[in-house]
C-alpha cells in the first residue's frame, strides 16, 4: 500500500546519537543536540523525547527519529533557520505543511496512507513512524507487475486527494508569507512564476531565457489559465519520498514519506 509522509527504519542498536551523520548538507538544515531537540518538544508540547536517528535523505529540513516519553515512535522535522535565505516558495511551508496533514486525514472517497500529526510548532512539526524503503531504492526489487500496482495505486489516491479544495477558497501556495496566492488561477500562476525568477535573479542563477520573455509567454497565455476555476490540493509526487512497505516488496504496497506538499 501507499502511505503518503511517514518515517524510516530502525536505527542499529550501536547506533550513538551524539556522532554526526554522513547526511546531505545544506545551509537551510538545523541540527540540535540530543538534549536541544528534548527541551524544543518540552517546552512546546509538555513532552520530551530520546534521539534515535538522523533522517538523512533530503536536502531542505532536518528530521529525527526520536521516541516520546511516553514510548511512541515519532519523527520530528525542523523548519530551516530563521536567518537562512529561502525561495519564496518556501515560505511558511512548515505551517502549510502541518495544515496539509489535517486535511488529508479523511477525505472524500477513502482514507489516505500517511502518518499521523502528533504535534505542530511554528519551527517544528512532530509525526507518527511509518515504515518502508523508499520506491526509487526499491525499484530494483519490485517486479514489473508490482511496479504497475503501485503506479494504479498512487494515482488512485491522487485522485483523492484532488478532491479536496483549500478552506479559504484561493489559489496557489497557502502559506501568506509566500505571497503566491490569489483569487484566480491567472493571478496566482503569474505570481508563482515572477516569485521563481525573482529568486533566479537574486541567487544568480542562469535561465538561458530573458525573465521579460517568459513573463510575456505566461501573460499572453493567460486566457488558458483563466479555464481553471476550482483550486485543489496538488501534492508534489516524488519516488524518493514514497515508502513501499517491507511485506509488499515481493508485492506491492507504497507509502509516502515526510515531506512537503
Amino acid at each position: 500500500m501507499i502511505d503518503i509522509m511517514g518515517a524510516l527504519p530502525v536505527p542499529p542498536a550501536s547506533f550513538d546519537p551524539t556522532r554526526k551523520c554522513a547526511s546531505m548538507q545544506s545551509r537551510t538544515k538545523r541540527r540540535l543536540s540530543p538534549s536541544e531537540l528534548d527541551a524544543l518538544l518540552r517546552a512546546s508540547t509538555g513532552i520530551g523525547c530520546r534521539l534515535e536517528s538522523e533522517l538523512t535523505d533530503g536536502w531542505f529540513n532536518t528530521a529525527y527519529r526520536v521516541v516520546l516519553d511516553d514510548g511512541r515512535p515519532a519523527v520530528v522535522k525542523l523548519a530551516p533557520p530563521v536567518d537562512v535565505a529561502v525561495l519564496r516558495y518556501e515560505r511558511g511551508i512548515m505551517a502549510t505543511e502541518a495544515m496539509v496533514y489535517r486535511r488529508i486525514q479523511a477525505p472524500p472517497g477513502g482514507g489516505v496512507p500517511t502518518p499521523a500529526l502528533l504535534y505542530a510548532g511554528e519551527d517544528f512539526l512532530a509525526v507518527s513512524v511509518l515504515e518502508g524503503a523508499s520506491w526509487d531504492k526499491a525499484a530494483d526489487r519490485l517486479s514489473p507487475a508490482a511496479q504497475a500496482a503501485l503506479r494504479r495505486e498512487l494515482g488512485a489516491i491522487t485522485a483523492r486527494l484532488h478532491t479536496l479544495a483549500p478552506e479559504d477558497g484561493r489559489f496557489g501556495y497557502p502559506a501568506a508569507e509566500s505571497g503566491m496566492s490569489a483569487s484566480d488561477w491567472r493571478r496566482a500562476f503569474t505570481a508563482m512564476v515572477d516569485a521563481l525568477l525573482d529568486d533566479a535573479e537574486r541567487w544568480q542563477s542562469p535561465l538561458g531565457v530573458p525573465p521579460a520573455e517568459i513573463r510575456t509567454l505566461v501573460a499572453e497565455g493567460g486566457y488558458a489559465l483563466d479555464e481553471v476555476t476550482e483550486p485543489r490540493l496538488v501534492l508534489q509526487c516524488d519516488f524518493a519520498i514514497m515508502l513501499v512497505s517491507r511485506p509488499t516488496l515481493a508485492g506491492h504496497g507504497l507509502r509516502r514519506a515526510h515531506h512537503p506538499p
